[in-house]
This record gives C-alpha cells, structure tokens and sequence, in this order.
C-alpha cells in the first residue's frame, strides 16, 4: 500500500504543472468562461470551411419592389393564397410561409388562404410561435398559433429562434409545449426527410446564404418566374424588407432576414449538417493530450525548444476542428486546449525567465564580489596598480602606487600617465603589431633615496556595459626592484671578482708548473745518467738504486705537473681540437706500449683487438692518446702482475665504439657516481696504496665531452672494469663490427 502511495505521489510531482493546468481549464469550463474564446474559434471555422446551398431550398421575399407594388401592409391575405397557388402549380414540394397568421383578418381574406391550403394538399407549413404570457412578469409560456381554419389543412412549425449572447446559433427539430405536446420545428418540417433522434444542434454558418436561390413574391404573383426554379423544391416565403423588422443577428453574416435563417437551419438539416458540438468531456480529452505532447514539467525546456512543439500543437488545434468541420458535422471544442497550450508556454516561460534571473542575480552577485575581490587584491598587492584610459588619464591606482611614484591617490587620479610613468607607445617593444605587453624600468626620487622601479604596462580592451563599444585601457604595474638590482650589482662584482681570482689562480698554477718542468726534466736527466752509469761507475751500488728512485719520482712529479698544465688548459677553454682521419690501432698499441713502460706497470698482460672496419676513426689524435693512456694508467694501477688488461674498438652504425677492460680488483658501488669527479681517487685516505691526484679521469670525461662523446662505466668488486667511450658519427666505415671477445681471442 505504501509503494502505490509513493509510486501516486512520485507522479503527482512529476505531472505538477499538467495536473494544476488541467484542473484550473476544467474549472474555467465549468464555470462558461471559455464560452466567448470558443465562439470566436467557431465563427472563425465558418469562415474557413465554407460551401455553397443544396439548391433545394428557395426563399420568395417580399422585397421592398414588392411592397411598392402592392403598397399595403398587412397584404390581403388572398394575396398569400395567390402565392401558394402560383408555387403549387410551378411544382414546389413543400412550402412555408414565415408569416404570422394567428390573428383573423376579413373573413373573406381568410376563407382564399383556407381554400389554397386546402387545395395545397398539407404541403404548405404554418408557423407557431411560443411566448411568456407577459413579458418580465411571468414564466408561464403559450404557443400562438395560426387560426383553426387555416391549419386545418397545413402544417405547423415552431418558428421561435432564440439567441443567446445575441446572436442566434443553435437550431432545432422540434419542441415540447407545456401540455406535453411535441411540436416540430418550421425549419424541420421544411428541410427533414425523416425522424430524427436529435433535438438540439447548432446551424452551420459556414453555408454560404448567398448562394440560396431567390425570388420576388411580385413576380410569382405576376407569374413572371421561371418554373424550373420551384419545381421539387422546398420554398420558404417570408419578409426581406428592412422596413418590416423581421431581421436576427447571427455569427458571420451579421443581421439577416428571420426567413434567410429558417432558410439556413433547413439548409444544415437538408445537408445533414446539423452541428454536433464534442462536450465538455471531449474537450478535456483534448486538454489532456495536449499537456501529455507539451509536459512543461520536462527540465529541458526552453523558449527555443519549447517553441517548435508549442508552434506545432497550437497550428494543429486551430487546423484540427477546421478539417473536422468540413468532413463531419462535428465542432471540435479547442478553447480549453489552447488556453492548456497558452498555459504550458507560460509555465516553461516563467521557469525559463526564472532560471535567467536567477542566473542574472547569480552573475551580478559574482560580478560585485568579483569586483570587491579585485579591489582588495589590487589595494593588498606589494606591486602597484595604475590603470589609465584610452586618453592617457589615469582612472584607478591603488596606495602602493601613490607611495612608489611619491605621491598621493589625489594627486594622481585624473591625471595623465605621462606625467609619471612612459606611456605605452613609448616603451620598447617586440616590433609585432599585436603585441601588447611592454616593460622598461624607472628610476624615481622618493623620500628614503633613489628607487627603481620596474614598469610593465599591458593594453587590454573590456568589454563595455549595455553591449557598447569595448574600452581599451592600459594597465601599469611598478614593482620596486631595488634591493634586487643591488644584490645583482653586488653579485656581478662577486662573480668579476671571483673570475679574476680564478684566472690569478690558474696562471699561477701554469706558471708555477712550468717554472717546476724544467728543474724536473734536468733532475730526471741526471738521476738517469746516474742510474745508468753512463759517465762510469759510481762506486756504491746504494747510489745507482738512488738515483734510479730520483728518476722514477721525478717523472711521477712530472706526469703530475702535465695533469695540472692539462686541466689549467680546458678550465680556459684554450683546447683546440684537430679532428682529422686517424690510425686508431697505431694510437693503441703506441698507448700500450707505453703503460708498459710506466713505473706501475707490474707486468700484466695488455692486448689490442681492433675490429674490421675500427682500424681508422675521425677524431683528434692527441686526445685520443691522451685518453687511452689515463684509462690504462689507472687498469695498470688496480690490476694484480698476473691480470689482464686490454684494449678493444668496433664501430656501431655511424657511431665509433672502445673501451679498456681489465680483471682487476674493481670500484665500490657508492663511488661509481663520483668517478669522474676532480682529484677524486679510487683508493681514498691517507693510507691509499696507489698514488695519484685522482684528475685521470676527470681528464677523460673532459676529453670525451669536446668530442661530443659519451663516457661508460661497469664494475664490480673482485671482477674488474670496464670503461666504455662512444663517439657519434666518428666511424670511418659504415657497417657495424661486434666487438672481438676477449676470451676468444
């Protein structure tokens, strides 16, 4: 029971707008107030879904020609009976005459329209009329009739036409009287060709009374008419004339003749015309179906897609009851529905112009804390803000600008820029045409000293209130840069200061160098001619291992000195490359040879493997000398008398591949990182084992680096290293060679 009541009210909120919609229409119906707005629909149907008379309907007239003819009024009532005569004759079927003969004339006169109904056969109809007794006074109705001689032998129909609103709309087949009795209409009797369940109906204006044939009652009494025109026809004979009041508003047509009208009610009935309105409950059928097609309650809606459905539904039920009128005797009641369409379009309107103010509010409500927020940024910024116009006046500064330009926000407002700060176009700039941000820098005399300034302005365009045209405005920002241009200043003298020490530093070291070269060359010079006893023997055997020590000290000292000149030389960026095409294998078997000959050399094993097509490379010899015996000198130092060192170079696409691989007793993990570091050596401490300054080979990496190189190391403890130098696009040959493996060989 619960799940329904909330699966009902689920719905009920889901079908809000249509339900409060449905029932405020259903309530306007009830109440008749859609009445007015239905009749204008309706008589606007008449105009549309028009057709012409059957035909078989004939009004006779008494004209005005025919009052002047006969000039009396009331005519003698022989001159009716002369009308039925001459119709009878001609062949009409049925004729009826809209003339009130309630009231006895000259006996005579009534004794010839008693002989021509008689002779008429019952094909002539008489009207009756129902009436108060007294008008305002009492609601007790009578029927007046013709006289008892004259309906003898006639017909006799109602001929009452009521019009409510004015205008009389609504015809019938007949009537009952207060004593029970059925009374037939006029019109039905005239237009009827049988029973008819139907007793009320509304006429069908759309049926054009122009076209319902006519003739004057002087020429049939003149027998000047044609025959034809009433032969099998129903005929009405009634007043036309202006002057004899027989006229009733109607819808479309305006006023018109009281027999023109029963002319038009025999019309819908002869037709089958007789207009049958849906009801009420058809109309809030169509309420209904037209609030399931519109739902105003769907979120989606808009003015724009709202319109298109709202277009569509609206033409449909003006169009609707249109085509339903000229196929069906139907009116299709619309006003309910177009005020549930008017309705919908208003709901989804109010939502939409709802959601837009409240989205108006919104933005307007972030447009003003935008604008305090701004406002707090720009008056609590450490730079100052100025914003000028498009004339160069200044419009808005905030107190850190007033006191960066030393002055008030007084002074500055209103004034222009150029008074204080460069204006835009005087500013260097880029040279692009759309650029449009510039910046210099200012000094300004303020009362603590001299401040610079650093100035940059930026030209924007905003957009103007009420869509007019965008304001262009230049917006400066200062910010002091003082302390910062000194600390700069201060750190270019440091650095000026700092290079010229450096530059004292390294001459001395290249000078004190080479002053130390000299004596070292004269020392090792004598100290080997002494060891070699070139000039006779010395006489103590200590003396010839003496000097032998003095000269392998003195070259120690040297290749030292030669590291020092070599790094003072790249730290000037004086080294100078010859790259040309040079012999690799020579360049490595001279550097073998060499280590061989060094003072650490403990007699290991040091072999060449140079593979096809890595005989020659582009690259400078000396370099590549100079790098080869660095990383030889250090496998020479690491590695035990019986280990193995050797030399390998192969060539990977375009780029030249070798390296010096040995079996020695290899580098700790957490110094791989520092290898190349300067004076950072292997055998750290005082207590290191192996001598050197530890620059061998930061030289290498220097060396590989001006050959746009890379440098490669793998080691691990008690196995050995391997040190890999790879130089792009240096290979002479093209192909690439796999390197020889040692142990092969």
């Amino acid at each position: 029971m619960g799940g329904i009541v909330y699966r009902i009210g689920r719905t009920a909120t889901e079908w809000r707008y249509e339900l409060i919609i449905f029932t405020l229409a259903t309530a306007l119906a009830s109440a008749g107030l859609f009445s007015a707005f239905q009749t204008a629909i309706t008589d606007a149907l008449f105009r549309v879904a028009t057709r012409p008379a059957s035909g078989d309907v004939v009004i006779v007239q008494i004209d005005p020609r025919s009052l002047a003819a006969v000039q009396t009024w009331p005519w003698p009532r022989s001159r009716h009976a002369e009308t039925i005569t001459q119709l009878r004759a001609a062949g009409a079927e049925i004729i009826g005459l809209d003339i009130d003969f309630s009231s006895p004339s000259r006996p005579d006169e009534d004794a010839a329209l008693a002989t021509a109904l008689t002779s008429a056969e019952g094909h002539v109809v008489l009207p009756s009329f129902v009436q108060h007794t007294e008008r305002g006074v009492s609601e007790e109705l009578i029927e007046t009739n013709p006289l008892a001689m004259l309906r003898k032998h006639a017909l006799v129909g109602n001929a009452n036409v009521f019009a409510p609103m004015g205008k009389a709309r609504h015809g019938s087949f007949g009537l009952f009287l207060e004593d029970g009795r059925y009374r037939p209409t006029f019109a039905a009797l005239l237009g009827q060709k049988g029973p008819s369940a139907i007793k009320t109906f509304d006429i069908d204006f759309g049926i054009d009374s122009k076209t319902i044939p006519r003739l004057s009652v002087i020429d049939v009494l003149n027998g000047t008419f044609d025959h034809a025109a009433v032969r099998g026809k129903r005929v009405i004979v009634g007043a036309t004339a202006i002057e004899l009041g027989d006229y009733v508003p109607v819808p479309v047509r305006g006023v018109i003749p009281g027999v023109e009208l029963q002319a038009l009610i025999a019309e819908s009935i002869l037709q089958g015309r007789t207009l049958m309105p849906i009801g009420p409950w058809g109309a809030l059928v169509i309420v209904a179906l037209a609030l399931a097609i519109l739902r105003p309650t769907r979120s989606n809606w808009t003015f724009r897609s709202f319109g298109m459905p709202f277009a569509v539904t609206s033409a449909v039920l003006f169009a609707a009851p249109a085509f339903a009128l000229m196929a069906f005797p139907l009116l299709v009641e619309t006003a309910p529905a177009l005020f549930a369409a008017g309705a919908c379009f208003l709901s989804v309107g109010f939502r939409e112009l709802s959601a837009r103010a409240r989205a108006v509010l919104r933005e307007r409500s972030n447009g003003n804390f935008r604008r305090v927020l701004v406002n707090l940024i720009v008056e609590e910024s450490s730079d100052g803000v100025v914003v000028a116009d498009h004339a160069g006046r200044i419009e808005l500064c905030n107190e850190r600008a007033a006191v960066l330009l030393n002055a008030t926000r007084k002074t500055l407002t209103s004034r222009q820029v150029s008074r204080f700060l460069p204006t835009f176009e005087s500013m260097l700039h880029s040279g692009s045409a759309y650029e449009t941000q510039r910046q210099t820098e200012l000094s300004v005399d303020c009362d603590g000293g001299e401040v610079t300034l650093d100035v940059s302005v930026r030209r924007m365009t905003v957009p103007a209130a009420n869509n007019g045209a965008p304001i262009r405005v230049d917006i400066y920002t200062l910010r002091d840069v003082t302390s910062q241009r000194r600390a700069e200043e201060a750190e270019r003298r440091a650095q000026n200061e700092r290079f010229i020490t450096e530059r004292a530093k390294t001459n001395f070291i290249a000078n004190m160098s080479h002053e130390l070269r000299t004596p070292l060359n004269a020392i090792i010079g004598f100290s080997e001619m002494m060891a070699g006893q070139l000039l006779g023997p010395l006489g103590q055997p200590q003396y010839v291992e003496f000097a032998d020590v003095v000269a392998k000290s003195g070259y120690h000292l040297l290749a030292l000195v030669n590291n020092i000149l070599e790094i003072s030389r790249l730290e000037q960026d004086a080294e100078a490359l010859a790259i040309d095409e040079i012999a690799f294998d020579e360049c490595a078997e001279a550097s073998a040879e060499f280590a061989r000959t060094s003072r650490d050399y403990k007699t290991q094993t040091i072999t060449v493997h140079v593979g096809e097509g890595a005989r020659r490379v582009l690259a400078d010899k000396r370099v590549i000398k100079q790098t080869l015996a660095n990383l030889l000198s250090n496998a020479v130092k690491f590695t035990s008398a019986q280990g193995k060192i050797a030399i390998r170079a192969w060539v990977e696409g375009s780029a030249f591949c070798f390296e010096v691989r040995d079996d020695g007793q290899g580098i700790e993990p957490a110094l791989m990182p520092h290898l190349t570091d300067l004076f950072r050596h292997a055998d750290h401490g005082f207590s290191r084992k192996h001598e050197g300054m530890g620059a061998g080979l930061y030289l290498v990496k220097r060396y590989i680096e001006l050959m746009k190189g890379s440098l490669a190391f793998e080691s691990a403890l008690g196995k050995g290293t391997r040190v890999k130098v790879t130089l792009p696009g240096a290979a002479v040959a093209a192909r690439a060679v796999a390197p020889i493996d040692a142990d092969a060989a």
